[in-house]
């Protein structure tokens, strides 16, 4: 994967990957505690605007 730099000097990756499940499949893998712990750390989360 390149690392791109802007004018700033500022680094990033862009990656792109396929996976199965539906997209709330994997919002909820993503986005919640539950799913986080799945697959990272375990994690709680306050769900809320902001």
């Amino acid at each position: 994967m390149p690392v791109k730099k802007d004018s700033a000097g500022n680094r990033s990756v862009e990656a792109q990957v396929d996976v199965p499940g539906t997209s709330e499949d994997v919002w909820n893998a993503i986005a919640t505690g539950p799913g986080i712990s799945q697959w990272f750390v375990p994690s709680e989360l306050e769900g809320r605007i902001g």
